[in-house]
């Protein structure tokens, strides 16, 4: 009868113990490419506040980004794009949601050179802890998809170590 109470004990605070911990953050990008539009998202870890242009973030160094890099049957990836947020030497740190973070990134297209291809369009949003890059433009989609890639690249990097990860291998769906 002891053992049984220990272990009915021993359940309640495993249960109790569960509960206050956050759900696992699944660190896994997917790629969807239907047509001559792709969407590439990014799972979010439940975090209430989002803290940004850290001061322990030097200057002019990328604090956040999103990205991805697409590779074909070349070994050569033509452009990295996502969304990225570089602390600008004014810039105050800022604390807020997920949504009002990455609404003070810059959704860019980056090519070899790392020179900002601004006619290249990605729209990106926040869905449900997700973060979603979408390309529906025709310029675009012809221009990252030139190389017909099978392999799209993710790298997450923040200020939160436990966050970030670099994903290989991802396969699209068609």
């Amino acid at each position: 009868m002891r053992t049984i109470g220990l272990l009915t004990l021993g359940l309640l605070l495993l249960t109790s113990y569960a509960w206050g911990q956050q759900a696992i953050y699944n660190k896994e990008c997917t790629a969807i490419v239907q047509g001559q539009t792709a969407q590439f998202t990014f799972p979010l870890p439940e975090k209430q506040t989002w803290t940004w242009n850290m001061k322990e973030t030097a200057n002019n160094d990328e604090e956040y980004a999103w990205e991805i890099t697409l590779e074909g049957d070349t070994a050569t990836p033509k452009y990295n794009f996502g969304d990225y947020l570089f602390k600008f030497p004014s810039a105050q740190e800022a604390k807020g949601s997920i949504n009002q973070l990455i609404a003070n990134t810059q959704t860019s297209v980056w090519d070899q050179s790392l020179r900002i291809r601004e006619d290249l369009i990605i729209q990106s949003n926040v869905e449900d802890h997700t973060l979603i890059l979408r390309i529906s433009d025709k310029k675009t989609f012809s221009e990252l998809f030139s190389q017909k890639p099978v392999i799209a690249h993710c790298r997450v990097r923040t200020p939160y170590t436990d966050i970030n990860y670099f994903s290989t291998q991802i396969e699209f769906n068609k």
